[in-house]
């Protein structure tokens, strides 16, 4: 057996370049695309963590705070409140129209809204102080509160006697709730009574 020696002539030497180097830029073109694809995931996966980080930071910081509350007395019971409220630290604005506010005495229990259609289960609300810049509360613009306002929610509660306790929640859309309790005081003088 004998091992015959081959030269390639010169044209097939080109043909040989040429499949090296379209092997070569089809790589180059694999690996360049492949590398894209790794940076859009990357780029896509870190807006969604931004987005869902944000959203875990709204849902822990928005809620109201209570600033004060006031009864209004007569015959033996809280009849009605004024709760004064301002949004917490970090909060995004609220829109009220989306708030439930739940009111619970020793026998009683109800949801309020700001659009309710029963006068027993609306609450009103009033811009005391506009720090915001949000604009004023019309029938084109909705009532949302921003961070520096302060309203004033007034609702007629169910009765609460004297030395008894009570609870008011409110829940917004989106958030954490807030929860006030009070206590009508045994000694009361006029009709208006601090129960913060």
């Amino acid at each position: 057996m004998t091992i015959r020696k081959s030269r390639l002539s010169a044209s097939h030497r080109g043909e040989t370049g040429i499949g090296s180097m379209i092997i070569l830029m089809s790589l180059l073109l694999v690996s360049g695309s492949a590398a894209s694809l790794i940076v859009d995931t990357n780029n896509d996966y870190t807006q969604q963590a931004q987005d869902t980080a944000q959203e875990a930071m709204a849902q822990v910081a928005t809620g109201l705070e209570v600033v004060d509350l006031v009864g209004h007395y007569r015959d033996g019971n809280i009849y009605s409140l004024d709760i004064l409220v301002r949004l917490g630290h970090g909060s995004v604005p609220i829109n009220l129209e989306h708030v439930i506010i739940i009111v619970e005495t020793n026998t009683n229990s109800l949801d309020y809204t700001m659009n309710s259609t029963s006068v027993e289960t609306r609450f009103a609300a009033k811009q005391v102080c506009m720090a915001s810049g949000l604009p004023l509360w019309t029938d084109d613009n909705p009532p949302i509160i921003g961070q520096g306002d302060l309203v004033k929610m007034t609702l007629t509660c169910p009765p609460v006697p004297i030395g008894q306790a009570a609870s008011i929640k409110m829940i917004p859309a989106e958030g954490h709730a807030t929860l006030e309790t009070f206590t009508v005081p045994d000694n009361i003088v006029g009709t208006i009574v601090s129960l913060h």
